[in-house]
């Protein structure tokens, strides 16, 4: 929550701007349900309605390529803004040993 600065990380309007609502709930950019791992580079701070709407949806690319392009101009410098859904080894053995995915940005 802090990396948002207590702001929802979601799109104001489909892709611009940023929502002004505070942001209430952390979440999976890549849904844990779907195999994304419980990581600080699949995070995103969301309010209650953009975490409802999205629920367990997995994000088109340029939904990724966009909050990392929003994430810029509010993320301290030096701070990752580059979303992974790299499973860690303990995230595998965890899901069963799921499969492993990147997106880069």
């Amino acid at each position: 929550m802090a990396r948002a600065g207590g702001r929802c990380e979601a799109a104001a309007f489909i892709w611009f701007g940023r929502c002004n609502r505070p942001a209430a709930e952390a979440d999976h950019v890549y849904p844990w349900s779907k195999g994304g791992p419980t990581t600080f580079m699949n995070g995103q701070a969301l309010c209650r309605g953009h975490n409802r709407h999205k629920a367990a949806m997995t994000p088109p690319w340029w939904y990724v390529v966009l909050l990392e392009r929003r994430r810029r101009s509010y993320v301290p410098g030096g701070t990752p803004i580059r979303v992974s859904a790299a499973l860690s080894n303990r995230e595998k053995q965890r899901k069963g040993g799921g499969v492993q995915g990147r997106i880069e940005g």
